[in-house]
């Protein structure tokens, strides 16, 4: 227990200095250079990471869409600043104190401190989440699938062409499941053609990239993968 909640701790720093108004924070301050954000999708089938535009790109969105999408990163943007003015400095603190206990090796100090640490995390991800509910509201049902699919292969990096086509079948699959009658079965079957029609598109060596990631996994004795849940959100863009 001890050693997940200093995973934890050390997961939500991280975080803490990827996010956009973290970085601009300490840009501002004469710190670190803001750090890129990654593109690759998050490992529960989140595209934490991602830009704003990318999602709308990839997903074909409507001006409408578009227009909303904005007014989300907007507030976004402003609850990070906000929330970085009240928190950044304690944030750090709180890390530095992690850090040297962490050397000492008298893990039980670093509980007060933890439990210091965690609301503050605990607003953060509100913030984020609040964010992901939004976005994940703009999206269509054919949107929804088509995007749990890119972001589950995310990582072999998809072309254009691709994304395209994984958009058209998730569209396809989602006209499927509307055409089903309320007691009728079938939903599971539709998405696991629409898996399987995805995969088929990945070249030999997108499947051999994907092969090696799992292996790799294994090697460590991680469990592998598993397919999330479809994306609710993406990351703050610059």
């Amino acid at each position: 227990m001890k050693r997940c909640m200093w995973w934890l701790c050390g997961l939500g720093v991280l975080l803490i200095a990827l996010s956009p108004a973290f970085a601009q924070d300490k840009a501002a301050g004469g710190g670190e250079k803001p750090k890129r954000e990654k593109k690759d999708g998050a490992k529960d089938g989140k595209a934490h990471g991602a830009a704003a535009t990318d999602i709308a790109k990839d997903l074909n969105f409507t001006e409408a869409q578009k227009t909303k999408l904005a007014t989300i990163q907007k507030k976004f943007d402003e609850d990070m600043a906000a929330w970085t003015k009240a928190n950044g400095e304690k944030v750090k603190e709180l890390q530095d104190q992690l850090a040297e206990i962490r050397k000492s090796g008298d893990k039980e100090k670093a509980k007060p401190i933890q439990d210091q640490l965690k609301p503050l995390l605990d607003a953060q991800k509100k913030i984020h989440d609040d964010k992901d509910a939004a976005v994940q509201a703009l999206l269509t049902p054919g949107q929804k699938l088509a995007w749990e699919s890119m972001t589950k292969y995310a990582k072999v990096s998809l072309t254009d062409d691709q994304k395209k086509q994984i958009l058209a079948l998730g569209e396809d699959a989602a006209k499927q499941l509307a055409g089903l009658k309320a007691d009728e079965k079938g939903a599971e079957q539709i998405k696991a053609d629409l898996a399987k029609k995805v995969e088929a598109l990945l070249t030999t060596e997108q499947k051999d990239k994907l092969t090696a990631k799992k292996g790799e996994k294994g090697d460590k004795g991680e469990k592998t993968e598993k397919p999330g849940k479809t994306e609710k959100a993406v990351e703050g863009q610059k």
